[in-house]
């Protein structure tokens, strides 16, 4: 409570307030909500993220992500071709892939709801469940 009180009040003297809105802790129902009315979604991560698992809800709710070229966001776009890279810890390059993907929201929607059945091969909790299970070697009857 106290971080966000004290970032709140950052924005505050920022003269950003007009621009963030904070909602605190959302239900499931708020968070898919949110993430599938969000027109991009940023992850703006400064150290390597191992999971990433923000990102990849808002990926699986088709919002367009731009993610830092770190971390697990190189595989995610491998194998799916989700996700607009920026080069982390450089703000004047994650500023140029927000504009761009601002500028050209239409395609950037329809790329990331093209690349959802690839996301899901790769992602799912099918998959996942399916991963773990090779892995201990004990196949479900």
């Amino acid at each position: 409570p106290a971080y966000w009180a004290r970032v709140r009040a950052a924005i505050r003297l920022a003269g950003l307030g007009e621009y963030v809105t904070y909602l605190g802790e959302v239900d499931l129902p708020g968070k898919l909500a949110l993430l599938r009315g969000c027109s991009a979604f940023c992850q703006p991560s400064r150290a390597p993220e191992a999971r990433g698992m923000a990102a990849l809800e808002a990926m699986a709710c088709a919002a367009p992500a731009i993610v830092p070229d770190a971390g697990i966001f190189p595989e995610v776009h491998a194998l799916t071709g989700l996700g607009r890279r920026f080069t982390p810890g450089d703000p004047d390059h994650l500023a140029h892939v927000i504009a761009a993907v601002m500028d050209n929201l239409v395609p950037a929607r329809q790329a990331a709801l093209d690349a959802l059945p690839a996301f899901a091969a790769h992602f799912s909790a099918a998959r996942m469940a399916d991963d773990v299970l090779a892995a201990c070697g004990s196949p479900i009857a």
